[in-house]
């Protein structure tokens, strides 16, 4: 009878422990990573986390989204059934980061070479074209690892290959910090890369670089601050979407958001003239001014030591052919640069009496040069070699001569690297004011203007 009833009693604590793991199991739950992996250390970890169930699970009180990702830095307690966990997500060092440049335009290259420079940290390059940069002399720098994709045009293989970068340095060093040098027509990749990996604002820094006249094409001239702040919910509502759920990042497709982005703590915007994009709102102007940096390359470039004005200088494809005498010259360079005067809209015979305007006003205060764009048909040459006018090479780099302290001044067409100039550089343009470009309508206004005179 005894040992009866002792098997039965044995029998009910069996099956309590039974129903105990049944029920503890039914509430069980993971934590994982974006890869999916286990995150064993919870209390001191670092990573974006999603939760595996098969239960309702509360995070911090609230129903927790089936493979919503959790990235922003804080305690979280996590609820399931009779299982309770605490996961931390901590803050990460920020002294040093792991660097990554996407360059897709000429002005954007040169604003990069200033970083570049100074830059100790390991570093991913990728940039759009050949020649932008002096690809043996950046491979000299150990630090500097250069992208397989480089002059890729598709985007998409240019963020994969990133991705799969950013993926390795987080496997080896998974308190990564990272620093993201952006062309700024290229601001998506950011949501692409890093937001989609669920890495928040305090795993990451932006800088912005101009490229050029398109900077200024995208503008909050008319905005008012109220309809800036429904820009900057929108995307910061838009930036959540893509880090917890991995979203498309074209979701972020209004380039005004770039300053929505700019606004952020972690954002840069390295823009000169930023006033010709900010608009009149004195609200949105004090919020935006010291988030933008509008020195110009000159400046920058000023600031740097001699060794890191040397390495610009080896990074971008400079060329001063045609320029060899400079030092002995008694009077500054006059740079007139010409695109084919055909599409113009020149004939020939406005094409010489534009330059034999140019030589009379201008012979006896500089040594005058041509630098040509685009090919010239050889007629139009003719009248160039007629005037014995020296033609550069059209490679030249106008901002690599005021580097160097060669004096020169510039005429003819506008063009782009006319905005990284200081504006006394700037000696006459063709046509008129109204034929330019924003924002040299703005910048331009008192510039002497030159017309064929027949």
């Amino acid at each position: 009878m005894e040992r009866k009833h002792f098997i039965m009693i044995i029998s009910v604590i069996l099956l309590v422990i039974v129903a105990i793991i049944t029920i503890q199991e039914r509430g069980d739950f993971k934590i994982v990573d974006y890869n999916g992996d286990p995150i064993y250390y919870l209390d001191h970890n670092t990573k974006p986390f999603k939760i595996e169930s098969e239960n309702q699970v509360t995070v911090n009180g609230e129903v927790y989204e089936e493979g919503t990702g959790i990235y922003e830095v804080g305690t979280y307690e996590i609820v399931s059934g009779v299982h309770k966990k605490t996961v931390v997500i901590q803050d990460v060092e920020k002294d040093t980061s792991y660097d990554f440049y996407f360059i897709g335009s000429e002005v954007s290259a040169y604003y990069s070479s200033i970083f570049l420079s100074r830059n100790t940290n390991e570093a991913y390059v990728w940039y759009l074209s050949s020649d932008f940069f002096q690809e043996d002399n950046l491979k000299n720098r150990s630090n500097l690892k250069l992208m397989h994709e480089i002059g890729e045009t598709s985007l998409d293989k240019v963020i994969s290959e990133a991705t799969e970068q950013v993926k390795n340095v987080l496997a080896r060093d998974e308190n990564a910090y990272f620093h993201l040098y952006l062309s700024e027509d290229y601001y998506q990749i950011e949501f692409s890369i890093m937001a989609s990996l669920g890495l928040g604002n305090h795993r990451y820094e932006v800088t912005y670089l101009s490229d050029g006249m398109t900077s200024y094409e995208n503008t909050l001239q008319g905005e008012d601050y109220q309809h800036f702040l429904t820009i900057q919910n929108q995307f910061l509502k838009d930036l959540d979407l893509i880090r917890k759920t991995k979203a498309d990042a074209n979701v972020i497709d209004d380039e005004k958001m770039i300053f929505a982005a700019t606004n952020l703590d972690n954002h840069h915007f390295l823009l000169p003239y930023a006033e010709l994009v900010l608009g009149s709102d004195e609200q949105i102007k004090a919020e935006l001014n010291d988030r933008i940096d509008t020195r110009l390359f000159s400046e920058l470039y000023g600031q740097l030591s001699e060794e890191e004005k040397n390495q610009v200088l080896s990074y971008l494809n400079f060329n001063v052919e045609g320029l060899e005498e400079w030092e002995e010259l008694d009077r500054p360079y006059l740079i007139v640069t010409i695109t084919n005067p055909v599409s113009s809209g020149y004939s020939e015979e406005a094409f010489a009496n534009l330059w034999d305007q140019i030589i009379m006003q201008y012979q006896e205060s500089h040594h005058i040069v041509v630098r040509m764009i685009e090919e010239v048909p050889a007629s139009y040459q003719t009248i160039l070699t007629e005037r014995n006018l020296t033609i550069l090479n059209r490679e030249v780099s106008l901002e690599l001569l005021e580097l160097i302290g060669i004096p020169f001044q510039v005429g003819g067409i506008v063009q782009d690297e006319y905005l990284m100039l200081s504006s006394d550089h700037i000696l006459f343009l063709f046509g008129t004011v109204a034929d330019l470009p924003y924002p040299f309508t703005e910048l331009y206004q008192n510039i002497a203007f030159l017309n064929p005179q027949i």
